[in-house]
């Protein structure tokens, strides 16, 4: 028997590692920190974006230790260019940057990223040589090189011809940077709302960029909380979005809260990661928005329908379909596996059924161990009152597991309950009250993702002095032993 459940672990694990199953899974990451080595053990402090090269090693900027970290496709985890916080060019540990905060790929494996408190572009070379393309001190000035400034580059993205996008985000604007390093300002121009071409539209804290094979541009207009269609002749357009909050739907019926990264497939749809929705966000072409994956704040791997994302900031799509996720507030990366079978379950009295129709079946105990049943390869299985059980379905392609589901007895539902975070006032001055749970540690970051607090708080309510903070929205992420929360925070006079 011991032999059997052998088999079945060896041909499923097999089967998974050939194709995933549509499911959600950590590639890398664990605390927050800075550790380098196998996926499971290393530490990263708030990634924010990441790309992948054509070998399936995956690129992330690690935003708050200030190096860019690479992640093999065997999963060890190293540090790719950087170290200390400041601005150096050379090569591998011997340069410098500050707070990176984007990250994109060219054809040649050449990496560029957007050195947000430095204000520059730089560039790393596949073996590693660092160097500045474009920026020198913050500004809005176009121009050559280091004749040009930047206010806070977030996003960037790379076209067929080698020509850069960068997210603006302090200029409000989005500029383009040709081979020959010349900068020039492509859309937007002052703070605000508003469609048209070049610098007649307006954006509002533009996040993120990509761009198609025609070279489309899209853009996420986090402040607007809507997303953003360029032209290769500069005439922007709104295809998704309208007021915060949360709705799939199409076009302006849909709602996003503080969109920020964003990919887009060989297909032509886009990704979006919903931040403030905990949501993983899909656009297709003709401006239909659905919600991939994430619900509430949390940590979860697992089924798309149960799995849990905290903050997701960067996202990125290498040519089969996976999608990866900067897991900024769960200081992970994650990958979300698109592969068709999706299995779900029924169940009648004590019998529980797979819907998804399948070439193999297997059914899981799910108890403090999640352990395989012999013999039990129906479709449906027969459990105990009380019990709670999963399936693994395979079509000899792709593999899924299905969520534990309890057996109940008639008329006993089950009951969930969480913890809260509260806050008030919210908006405020500044001054406001803190009431947690238990004691935490709660980072408070700006809109850029940096940390512009740090603080160990006891249980109970809190009076906070916010007051030497400028006025704007802030970000407090709140961790205690078994909880975490990301509360928004909106500081006015």
């Amino acid at each position: 028997m011991k032999n059997l459940i052998c088999i079945l672990l060896v041909i499923f694990i097999s089967i998974a590692q050939f194709a995933g199953g549509q499911s959600v899974s950590t590639l890398a990451g664990s605390t927050q920190g800075f550790m380098n080595g196998a996926s499971a053990n290393a530490q990263f402090n708030y990634p924010t974006a990441l790309c992948i090269d054509s070998n399936g090693n995956v690129f992330v900027a690690d935003i708050h230790n200030h190096v860019i970290r690479k992640i093999s496709s065997q999963g060890v985890v190293t540090t790719f260019a950087g170290s200390t916080q400041g601005f150096a060019d050379g090569i591998g540990s011997a340069a410098q940057f500050n707070k990176p905060n984007g990250i994109c790929i060219d054809k040649d494996g050449n990496l560029y990223v957007s050195d947000l408190d430095n204000f520059k572009i730089r560039k790393i070379t596949s073996t590693g040589i660092v160097s500045t393309v474009a920026g020198s001190s913050q500004g809005n000035t176009d121009g050559i090189g280091i004749a040009a400034q930047f206010d806070s580059p977030t996003g960037i993205c790379v076209d067929t011809n080698g020509n850069l996008y960068v997210a603006d985000l302090g200029n409000n604007i989005i500029r383009k940077i040709t081979q020959s390093q010349t900068v020039s300002t492509l859309a937007g121009s002052t703070q605000g709302f508003l469609d048209g071409n070049g610098i007649g539209a307006r954006f509002y804290w533009p996040s993120a960029v990509c761009v198609d094979l025609v070279g489309n541009l899209f853009v996420t207009d986090r402040g607007n909380n809507k997303i953003r269609k360029i032209t290769p002749s500069g005439l922007v357009t709104t295809i998704a979005g309208s007021t915060q909050g949360y709705s799939d739907g199409i076009g302006t019926i849909a709602k996003f809260d503080f969109p920020t990264g964003i990919c887009i497939d060989v297909a032509g749809d886009l990704y979006v990661c919903d931040q403030l929705n905990n949501r993983i966000r899909k656009v297709t072409q003709t401006g239909t928005v659905s919600t991939l994956v994430g619900s509430s704040y949390g940590y979860l791997d697992g089924a798309f329908t149960s799995a849990l994302l905290g903050w997701p900031i960067g996202v990125a799509i290498d040519d089969t379909g996976n999608v990866y996720v900067a897991d900024g507030g769960n200081y992970k990366i994650r990958k979300i596996n698109q592969c068709v079978v999706s299995v779900a379950t029924t169940v009648s009295n004590t019998t529980i059924s797979a819907i998804q129709n399948g070439a193999i079946y297997q059914w899981l105990e799910c108890a403090d161990n999640i352990t395989i049943i012999p013999n039990a390869t129906g479709q449906s299985y027969t459990g105990s009152i009380g019990g709670s059980y999963a399936v693994i379905v395979s079509n000899g392609t792709c593999v899924d597991t299905s969520e534990c589901r309890p057996i109940y007895p008639l008329g006993i539902e089950q009951l969930e309950e969480s913890n809260a975070v509260l806050v008030f006032p919210n908006p405020n001055n500044g001054f406001f009250t803190l009431k947690i749970q238990a004691d935490a540690q709660v980072d408070v970051l700006d809109i850029y993702s940096r940390i512009v607090l740090k603080m160990t708080l006891k249980k109970g309510e809190q009076k906070l002095d916010f007051s030497s903070l400028s006025n704007g929205l802030y970000l407090m992420n709140v961790q205690d032993v078994n909880n975490q929360y990301v509360i928004r925070l909106l500081k006015g006079n």
